[in-house]
């Protein structure tokens, strides 16, 4: 499902990168050597430089679709993952002599290697923003529906769609020749075909609500025979958004995507990788873990370690552990420290969360741990709201790389059809891709 939904341009960069790293190796050694020699070597440190970057600019969401390229952080962006790219190589031909490559071809490769990536990503901003690649596209309704599609289109960057007008739902007050949201209305349901020959449309966008009156089979029909290509107006807003469009939202649809994901056999695979994987970080992180706990010694923090109860999986209560970033103050005011705002910043404070991975209480990625207050709140206001609950949550999650920190009751229900989008695609895939993003979140310093 992930792979199915992965946008065309992805490719296209990942291949204009992968030539620009060869034109770069090409060009590097001919400045070392004196004479432009086309040949290349395919070693074991070429064919890992290949397999890397393009790894680490996925991270860095290099490969965005809907992204403007702004000078100024682009080329922040592409130097730092070009340098980390660098030590990691630098680092794999330390511990193996073998795999090694000559000093100055390599610096020289990677200087080049970030001008022709940068150059890439300008080029690609350029395309896009004139939009003469973009599909002239039309909407099929006027309820709400559409208006939430038609405002998702107008918000995504690069969307790649046009916005040629919409069609009137049966029965509306709506007639041909109206505005609409800035659209033209070109006609009704009955004129679909027509409209889409008329005005040359390449995409259409099927968004009438579900009250609409109209037999919707004859002209979709139609368009099938005639190619054109058309979209569940509830797909694209899931795809653009990375949420359950709240128009979606009911009893039977939470309860099916309830009944989905205890069904899935790749639950009994997470917990080992979880397991497996919070053993590995735990090792590796100690010495952060050493470092942390002196530094918040020195601070005058009374306790190293923050406990919490939280409400896990089925409604369970268990004991969250985080590094402390809080004191109170003698108002009984809760007050982030000088070293807690250092160790938010980087989600160090999440580590010792790792152990109730271990316990089982968490996994790696899930839903956000919340405290009985706001589960209470978000209960007595979002109809089924006990959907988050039933997988663990964890340590990051969609909702925690997509949508920002947030305490205030009113924003969770936004989340929450956040946490339903990754109840309906849980896959190891989609795993590794939150995994990757909050990578970049801790290496730029992005949490809260």
């Amino acid at each position: 499902m992930i792979f199915k939904n992965i946008s065309k341009r992805i490719p296209l960069l990942i291949a204009a990168d992968l030539c620009c790293f060869l034109a770069a190796v090409i060009l590097g050694s001919a400045v070392v050597a004196g004479a432009l020699d086309g040949r290349l070597y395919f070693d074991s440190f070429l064919t890992a430089a290949l397999l890397l970057f393009p790894i680490i600019f996925y991270v860095f969401d290099l490969y965005y679709p809907y992204k403007i390229f702004k000078p100024g952080l682009t080329v922040f962006e592409v130097m730092l993952c070009i340098a980390l790219g660098g030590l990691i190589l630098a680092a794999l031909s330390y511990f193996n002599r073998s795999f090694s490559w000559g000093r100055r071809p390599f610096i020289l490769t990677l200087v080049f290697y970030s001008f022709f990536v940068f150059g890439v990503r300008m080029v690609y901003d350029k395309i896009f923003e004139t939009r003469f690649l973009d599909k002239p596209t039309l909407i099929v309704g006027t309820g709400a529906l559409a208006h939430a599609v038609w405002h998702a289109v107008e918000t995504t960057v690069h969307s790649g769609m046009r916005i040629a007008g919409v069609i009137a739902e049966g029965g509306t007050a709506v007639e041909m020749g109206e505005k609409w949201k800035k659209l033209t209305v070109l006609g009704d349901v009955k004129s679909v075909v027509p409209v889409v020959e008329k005005n040359g449309i390449q995409l259409v966008i099927v968004a009438l609500d579900s009250k609409a009156v109209t037999n919707e089979t004859h002209w979709l029909n139609e368009l099938a025979a005639k190619k054109v290509t058309m979209t569940s107006g509830m797909y694209l807003l899931e795809r653009l958004t990375g949420t359950i469009p709240e128009q979606a939202l009911d009893n039977h649809t939470v309860l099916s995507l309830i009944a989905q994901v205890r069904s899935k056999s790749y639950l009994k695979l997470k917990r080992i990788l979880d397991v497996l994987s919070a053993l590995a970080l735990l090792v590796f992180s100690s010495p952060v873990w050493i470092l942390t706990g002196l530094w918040l010694s020195q601070e005058g923090v009374n306790r190293i370690f923050f406990v919490q109860d939280r409400i896990g999986w089925n409604g369970r209560v268990f004991k969250l552990f985080k590094f402390r970033s809080m004191v109170e103050t003698k108002g009984g005011k809760p007050v982030v420290t000088p070293v807690g705002k250092w160790l938010r910043k980087y989600r160090i404070d999440e580590l010792p969360q790792l152990i109730n991975v271990v316990k089982g209480d968490m996994s790696l990625v899930g839903p956000r741990p919340e405290i009985d207050y706001f589960v209470k709140r978000s209960m007595a206001k979002i109809p089924m709201y006990e959907a988050v609950f039933t997988l663990k949550p964890g340590l990051t999650g969609w909702a925690q790389v997509k949508f920002r920190y947030t305490t205030s009751v009113k924003d969770y229900h936004e989340k929450f059809r956040y946490n339903l989008y990754y109840l309906k695609h849980l896959s190891f895939m989609l795993d590794v891709l939150i995994i990757f993003k909050t990578i970049r979140i801790v290496l730029l310093g992005l949490g809260k």
